[in-house]
């Protein structure tokens, strides 16, 4: 893949609605980008692909993907 296809599947990633939806997703995806393409930018794509339409960029963190799993979890039961 090129950079313009990764740029398009984090553009595609903008349009899920639910923030922690898309955070789930992005990295589920970026983390299986990452095992294909060493040279992949995880980091780099997350941010692009979590920034909202009209926003100029976003500081995310990457928690890991269990820790994210399990908050989730947590805010289902509350």
């Amino acid at each position: 893949m090129t950079r313009k296809d990764f740029v398009t599947v984090a553009e595609a990633l903008r349009g899920i609605e639910s923030s922690s939806d898309r955070w789930l997703t992005t990295n589920l995806i970026a983390d299986s980008l990452a095992a294909s393409y060493p040279k992949f930018d995880t980091d780099k794509f997350i941010q692009y692909a979590m920034r909202w339409p009209g926003e100029p960029s976003v500081q995310t963190s990457r928690v890991g993907l269990e820790e994210k799993l399990q908050n989730n979890r947590n805010r289902n039961n509350s």
